[in-house]
């Protein structure tokens, strides 16, 4: 059974117990897209909430911690990963003038997204975008 209301932007990786969460989501009739921020978040938590029917994981890499991630050693894991999930976020661009020092590698990492789910298609995104809406749009 479909949920009655659907949260199209959380992350329940943040949460203290994530299993618990979800279920008392689906207690009140609610679904979930849970962004995840990194591609190890998305490993943990596509396992703990494997038996979540009301939420889908979306595999991720946050603009914000793009600097963290090494974007060019990784690009066939990162690549790998958005084509294999139908659920992508959080993904995209962040430049502001705190994230500007790794606007490049933003670029990369969501060029290394865009190809994956154009050659794979049927993906839902949630984009996240600061001061780069028309960048986003142009990628």
């Amino acid at each position: 059974m479909l949920p009655d209301l659907f949260d199209m932007h959380c992350h329940l990786g943040f949460c203290a117990d994530a299993a618990r969460a979800v279920r008392e989501l689906a207690a009140q009739g609610v679904g979930a897209f849970s962004n995840t921020v990194t591609p190890a978040e998305f490993a943990e938590q596509q396992a703990a909430l494997a038996d979540a029917v009301n939420v889908r994981v979306g595999a991720g890499l946050h603009p914000w911690l793009v600097g963290e991630y090494d974007v060019a050693a990784d690009w066939d894991r990162l690549y790998n990963l958005v084509a294999r999930n139908r659920f992508i976020g959080e993904v995209g661009l962040d430049l502001s003038p705190r994230r500007a020092d790794t606007r490049e590698a933003q670029l990369d990492a969501l060029a290394c997204v865009a190809h994956a789910c154009a050659r794979t298609g049927g993906k839902v995104l949630s984009v996240h975008a600061v001061r780069a809406g028309d960048q986003v749009l142009e990628v």
